[in-house]
């Protein structure tokens, strides 16, 4: 996926405090505003690396979705009630025999320096980890790298116009929306989250 020219804190559009997708779930207040609208997180291409030895699945993709059947949920539901707040919470997403771990990536722009990838374990007590227990794990991931950006060096240079991806304070949890997470970009040993940001 290419890089985007929007800002993740534009100048002249107020980052929204509230989640487009705090409605899907019956129950939770809707907050949505009008004028919100998603802006992808860049995610980075990749290349098999030689003699890598992490362990490679076939093109793997998991999809979040609300219970109504909308695209994303927000990290705020996922960190609250994971298993109200997707379908098919409890389904088992992983089916890949002898192998007990994945590796995850965060291809935020400006920080790669960091090395931001972790093993995610996919079986848990013996059985496939379900979509719920991932969102989980993939949220808290994410959580700590924006407390380890927060105070790292912002490597990506910005213009007046495009703004910048750099990490001044965590994003809102409730503009964060969790979409997919896929190991489709070019390397199969490695998975990265398709993320959106809601602003305006």
């Amino acid at each position: 996926m290419s890089t985007i020219s929007y800002s993740l804190h534009p100048a002249h559009v107020p980052l929204s405090q509230y989640s487009a997708l705090s409605n899907a779930v019956p129950g939770l207040q809707n907050t949505q505003r009008p004028t919100a609208r998603p802006i992808i997180v860049p995610t980075a291409p990749l290349t098999p690396s030689p003699g890598q030895h992490l362990p490679r699945l076939n093109p793997t993709w998991v999809d979040f979705r609300t219970p109504d059947g909308r695209e994303g949920v927000s990290f705020a539901n996922i960190a609250s009630d994971p298993c109200r707040s997707i379908a098919a919470a409890n389904e088992p997403v992983f089916h890949a025999p002898g192998q007990e771990s994945i590796q995850v990536l965060i291809a935020w722009p400006g920080y790669r320096h960091l090395s931001p990838s972790r093993s995610i374990p996919i079986v848990v007590n013996g059985i496939s980890i379900t979509r719920a227990q991932l969102a989980s794990k993939i949220v808290a991931f994410y959580n700590a790298f924006f407390a380890q950006a927060r105070h790292a060096h912002y490597s990506a240079s910005a213009s007046k116009e495009n703004g910048s991806w750099e990490l001044k304070q965590t994003p809102s949890s409730s503009r964060l929306i969790l979409k997919r997470l896929s190991n489709s970009q070019g390397n199969l040993a490695v998975f990265q989250a398709d993320i959106e940001i809601m602003i305006g």
